[in-house]
């Protein structure tokens, strides 16, 4: 996750940079945003990756199973990035979009902590 979040925040400034857009209007939401997204991708990168890693065909399974997992958060981290980048505040659909972003990283994360002897031990 911290390396995650070391490429998103040195890209940030450079796509900023490149499309002529001023993301810093909104930089507390817009972090947030991203530590979210995050957070989700490592966690459901981390659980399929150890559900799959002794599969004979895990280059083939954990992007079948990662990729549709994430698509709704990837779609909410979307939603708020795109207000946010363009400089308007939070507004109702953004803080919907939002609270979902948490409550996939608080199931996904309890799941994983839940289901860690199974998936470990197997």
């Amino acid at each position: 996750m911290v390396l995650l979040l070391t490429v998103e925040l040195i890209c940030l400034p450079v796509f900023g940079v490149f499309y002529d857009v001023s993301w810093t209007r909104q930089i507390g939401p817009l972090l947030l945003v991203l530590v979210l997204t995050s957070w989700a991708l490592s966690v459901v990168g981390t659980m399929f990756s150890a559900l799959t890693v002794n599969l004979r065909l895990r280059e083939v399974m954990l992007p079948l199973l990662v990729y549709p997992t994430l698509i709704p958060c990837l779609v909410a981290a979307m939603q708020v990035s795109t207000q946010l980048i363009g400089g308007d505040p939070l507004d109702s659909d953004s803080i919907v979009w939002t609270k979902f972003l948490i409550g996939f990283d608080v199931i996904f994360t309890s799941l994983a902590l839940v289901l860690v002897e199974i998936i470990l031990v197997g």
